[in-house]
């Protein structure tokens, strides 16, 4: 769906296999932190080290899925948590939806989403080629250093994409 406003397009964008890969991510996290959760209420221990075992399972289950149960540990230890439901189907109907914004001025939202992904796999071959080459960030100032960045990174997008079409061509 495209939207036109203030000299900007945004295109809303639904993908079944990125949904499918979403939800699968969430799944495997989802089930991970609430084993750790059972694992840690059966667990006798003093309050203060619950809380911190908690914190690791937490960052351990990421911003994926933590929010979306309620925790709570008692003041003399004992943990207790629950599916907020209603935040996981407000998430479930966001998986695999897209707002891109945009100041192209297509009218065919596929041919925006298509650029969105080459991009993507630009972006992805320069972060390949920086870290099989080791390379930190760098922060060009001058015109034609950036010029060299972004001939660098087509390059790397061209070699990638080559590769992947003959991987594919060979089975």
């Amino acid at each position: 769906k495209l939207l036109p406003a203030d000299g900007e397009l945004y295109v809303l964008a639904e993908s079944g296999a990125r949904k499918d890969k979403e939800r699968g991510m969430r799944r495997r996290h989802l089930k991970r932190y609430w084993m750790r959760l059972g694992e840690l209420k059966d667990q006798k221990q003093s309050r203060d080290k619950l809380l911190k075992k908690l914190g690791v399972a937490q960052h351990a289950a990421g911003r994926i899925v933590e929010h979306l149960v309620e925790v709570d540990v008692s003041e003399n230890g004992v943990l207790t948590y629950s599916l907020d439901r209603e935040k996981l189907r407000a998430v479930r109907q966001r998986e695999g939806r897209y707002l891109l914004r945009t100041n192209m001025t297509a009218e065919d939202p596929a041919l925006i989403w298509r650029c969105y992904m080459q991009l993507c796999h630009v972006e992805e071959a320069f972060r390949t080629l920086k870290g099989d080459l080791g390379l930190r960030p760098i922060f060009h100032h001058k015109p034609e250093r950036i010029e060299a960045h972004l001939f660098v990174s087509f390059l790397a997008y061209c070699l990638m994409t080559t590769l992947r079409q003959m991987l594919k061509g060979s089975g």
